[in-house]
């Protein structure tokens, strides 16, 4: 068991051709529902994520990418949403 901090957030998995998207809703009683979704990394797939954000009302985002995959998810992101970026290098 672990403490809902955010009560409507969500995790995206950023990878080259593909985003996968979990959202954790969590209603007044502590219960927490996870929708997900798998979107195309190209620019219909990143409105659709976008809009897919929104039926949720969700405005809060922490990402996970390697590389330089994630700068389009945030260019359209960082308009209705906070974006939170965790970056892992290979070397």
């Amino acid at each position: 068991m672990f403490k809902i901090f955010r009560k409507n957030c969500c995790g995206l998995d950023v990878h080259k051709t593909w985003i996968y998207a979990c959202i954790g809703v969590t209603d007044p009683n502590g219960r927490t529902v996870y929708c997900q979704n798998r979107f195309s990394s190209f620019s219909k797939g990143l409105r659709d994520l976008a809009a897919w954000l929104a039926k949720y009302h969700c405005d809060e985002v922490c990402m996970e990418s390697t590389g330089k995959y994630w700068i389009p998810v945030f260019n359209i992101l960082e308009e209705t949403c906070t974006v939170t970026l965790h970056l892992f290098f290979r070397l």
